[in-house]
């Protein structure tokens, strides 16, 4: 059926050098013939998405790396800014990363079940990009919509979100930039947070009390006290704080991690 379609696609005739016949090649030398199935056209599709977004066909070694590394296993907002490294590089949300990890694994069993689950992944992850807030975009330099011109403009040190909405797909979506660039301090709700200095490990004790953060600053705060290995105590006091982003379980386990040097943590 697979071959058929793309002897279709070039009106009769096989174009060996084709992409399509390329990628139905390779598939077939990692698919043992008893078992291709419809998984196997969940990998073409895959390495067809990966050439689309990346601009090369997927090497053999990355199925194997998927596979040894158990990378279908993670979820997408396990870790914020760790990405598989064959995607360094390319501006990719961890979710559309997950999508194709998933459709590319080596084994069968651990693809998606069917074309129906890969829609209604990606157009969810669609929905979610659709709904992040044009600032965000625009200061991270990502156009979605077709008239969309952001330039090149360098991510500013400071960034202020305040009165703009943002849902948890925008959150993660935030994290995952502002961590991999110098942005010294950010505010969402409330005050500005002193993110590099977090980051950079320059800080002993760090004191937001009544700053006004929300659940929102919350989320970003977290994502960079797990990487901090020097602060010692932290006051979160007296703040709108609530858990709906991020569980008071994650920030339980934050300190706990830290209880070698973590002195005081109030919240």
């Amino acid at each position: 059926m697979e071959i058929a379609q793309i002897v279709a696609g070039f009106n009769g005739k096989v174009e060996h050098k084709s992409y399509a016949v390329q990628e139905f090649i390779l598939l077939k030398a990692y698919e043992k013939p008893k078992r291709i199935r419809k998984q196997a056209d969940i990998y073409a599709l895959g390495a067809i998405m990966f050439k689309l977004l990346l601009g090369r066909a997927p090497e053999k070694w990355i199925s194997q790396y998927i596979a040894d590394n158990k990378l279908h296993e993670q979820k997408s907002d396990s870790n914020v800014y760790i990405v598989p490294s064959f995607f360094n590089d390319y501006i990719l949300s961890n979710d559309m990363c997950r999508v194709i990890v998933k459709m590319l694994h080596k084994d069968p069993e651990h693809r998606y079940e069917s074309i129906y689950q890969v829609k209604t992944e990606l157009q969810r992850i669609k929905d979610n990009i659709l709904a992040t807030p044009v600032i965000l975009r625009q200061i991270l330099g990502h156009p979605v919509l077709p008239k969309e011109d952001f330039g090149q403009n360098a991510i500013p040190k400071q960034i202020n979100f305040k009165n703009s909405k943002m849902d948890e797909f925008s959150l993660k979506y935030l994290a995952k930039y502002v961590f991999e660039h110098r942005v010294e301090s950010l505010a969402i709700n409330g005050g500005f947070m002193p993110l590099q200095a977090i980051k950079t490990d320059q800080l002993q004790q760090l004191d937001l009390k009544e700053q006004g953060l929300h659940s929102e600053d919350l989320f970003i705060l977290s994502q960079y006290l797990k990487h901090n290995k020097s602060i010692t105590h932290i006051n979160l006091a007296k703040n709108m704080i609530g858990f709906k982003y991020v569980a008071d379980s994650k920030m339980i386990e934050v300190k706990l991690q830290n209880q070698d040097k973590l002195k005081d943590f109030s919240f």
